[in-house]
């Protein structure tokens, strides 16, 4: 393995530590903003969890031959444990062909997953789309009102014009 490739996927590993310390921020973030928003905010579902890794997408060709190694170790009919969840979750990636979710599971399952991540365009391209994801959270408005040092009443007006003009 060539040194680049080796330095994408240890930046990807990362990265994706990054989103999930990112996206536990965020939950409290959101959880504070609602509170002080509530009275501008209509149906707003505090319990649902929001899921910011969008899929690293592949070819159908290239998700579907991993998923059928996950699915040998995973499918209910062969094993009837836990990993039905695991397949379930597999079979959801693979038919949205989304091979980031795909290689954490055999990664997981000590799948050899060598031939599906040794593309540097692959590995370049997840490594962007998760630092724009991390970026998108970062400068959304619960973040912000959630890290602000100083919560004015101007920013608080500003915050629920925009709320306001949003249910319109």
């Amino acid at each position: 393995m060539n040194l680049k490739i080796k330095k994408l996927k240890l930046k990807i590993e990362w990265l994706r530590l990054e989103l999930d310390e990112t996206n536990e921020i965020s939950a409290k973030c959101l959880d504070k903003f609602y509170k002080d928003f509530a009275y501008c905010i209509k149906d707003v579902k505090k319990d649902e969890q929001v899921d910011y890794e969008e899929p690293f997408s592949a070819s159908h060709e290239i998700t579907n031959k991993l998923f059928k190694e996950i699915a040998i170790k995973t499918h209910p009919d062969k094993k009837h444990t836990e990993t039905n969840e695991t397949f379930v979750k597999a079979n959801k990636a693979n038919e949205k062909n989304d091979l980031s979710v795909l290689l954490n599971i055999a990664k997981e399952l000590d799948i050899d997953v060598t031939e599906y991540v040794d593309n540097e365009i692959l590995l370049e391209q997840h490594a962007n789309e998760l630092e724009s994801k991390i970026h998108q959270i970062k400068q959304g408005i619960p973040w912000t009102w959630y890290h602000a040092k100083l919560r004015t009443n101007a920013m608080k007006t500003s915050i629920e014009q925009i709320l306001t003009e949003a249910e319109s």
